[in-house]
């Protein structure tokens, strides 16, 4: 398997478990999260930024060139949004959602791949495509409303993913400028807050402090795996590599947390999985002959 191939992988693997840890945080508001979210991240990219002369020479080249950095800013806004909704989905118990959300979103990757990159489509390629459409379809029509968390997640990291593959940057030297933008909303979010005496962190013990700190890490380190691989591979592969995510998500909602389940995900399920076995199965032929 292509380096690309298991760098995205990884990155998926590892926000599959990523509900556990933002459960560790549920007594910490979500707006906080995510600003300890933005800033430790920030931190710990930067510093392997500067420590690396030839990331130093890519970030500051970032920096001279306008029509990057304001790409950059584009992306910095759709992974923070994506952020934001998953925290407060996840922690207001509705991670089951988020896989759904999660599973929309491989479609939506794959249909910017074939319409605004010009990637080629071949029949088994759209029988997936019909079979992993009709298992989204089946999960919204048993929420019996519009899925807005869903949808919310769904369409910020679809083009996320768009916007760091049309970008020749680093997955690095990219997190840390999109942080670093997103750092003076952080810093004034938590010069309000700390006035009013509102923040958990260095309040609520060492514990969910160290958790905050550390959210440094888990955010960077697949978000980088992807950026990396998202560079290597086409945006149709990374699509179905996506159900990756939603499938283990969606089991720690079900057994872990106690989520609702019912006949008709079962059904959305495996039309997914069965969307992605076709998928499998012809790509692997393909790379055979």
């Amino acid at each position: 398997m292509a380096a690309g191939t298991w760098l995205v992988v990884g990155s998926y693997l590892l926000w599959g478990v990523l509900p556990i840890y933002w459960k560790l945080l549920k007594s910490v508001h979500s707006d906080e999260i995510l600003v300890n979210r933005i800033l430790w991240t920030c931190l710990f990219v930067n510093l392997i930024v500067a420590l690396d002369p030839a990331k130093r020479a890519e970030a500051l080249g970032i920096l001279k060139t306008p029509k990057q950095l304001l790409t950059l800013v584009a992306s910095a806004g759709l992974i923070a949004v994506n952020w934001f909704v998953y925290i407060v989905a996840v922690n207001a118990g509705h991670i089951v959602e988020t896989s759904l959300g999660y599973y929309i979103n491989p479609l939506l990757t794959i249909v910017i791949g074939f319409v605004l990159l010009r990637e080629k489509a071949d029949r088994w390629m759209v029988v997936s495509i019909c079979l992993a459409a009709a298992g989204v379809a089946v999960s919204t029509i048993s929420f019996g409303r519009v899925p807005w968390i869903a949808l919310a997640l769904a369409f910020s990291f679809g083009f996320y993913g768009y916007v760091k593959k049309r970008l020749p940057v680093s997955g690095v030297v990219s997190l840390g400028i999109e942080t670093a933008i997103l750092t003076p909303f952080a810093l004034a979010f938590i010069a309000v807050k700390g006035s009013a005496g509102g923040l958990a962190f260095g309040v609520q013990g060492p514990v969910v402090t160290g958790l905050l700190v550390f959210s440094g890490i888990v955010t960077a380190v697949p978000l980088v795996f992807f950026a990396e691989g998202a560079r290597r591979i086409p945006l149709s592969r990374i699509g179905f590599i996506q159900y990756i995510n939603p499938s283990i998500a969606l089991l720690l909602g079900i057994f872990m947390y106690g989520e609702s389940f019912s006949p008709t995900s079962v059904a959305s399920f495996t039309l997914i999985w069965a969307a992605i076995a076709v998928y499998a199965a012809t790509r692997g032929k393909k790379q055979a002959a």
